[in-house]
């Protein structure tokens, strides 16, 4: 894939994921968080598989979204 972005060195797909689990990050910090699932909401946002997801996240936060979503709980 080309390059995207030159000042986020970033090509279309990482830009794409990482706006993706951006909103997903905001999802899990609002009252919507309750009502789905984390492959709901991996779903709501565009990942076509609970793995592509699950590895995305964790590339892009450091954490699965269950340790994510288990942190926030604590935080909040």
């Amino acid at each position: 894939e080309g390059s995207m972005d030159e000042k986020s060195g970033m090509n279309f797909s990482e830009y794409v994921n990482q706006h993706r689990i951006e909103y997903i990050k905001e999802l899990l910090h609002s009252s919507a968080a309750e009502k789905y699932t984390l492959v709901s909401l991996a779903e709501l946002s565009g990942f076509a598989s609970k793995s592509s997801f699950n590895a995305t996240f964790k590339k892009i936060t450091g954490l699965t979204p269950s340790e994510y979503k288990k942190q926030q709980q604590i935080n909040d």
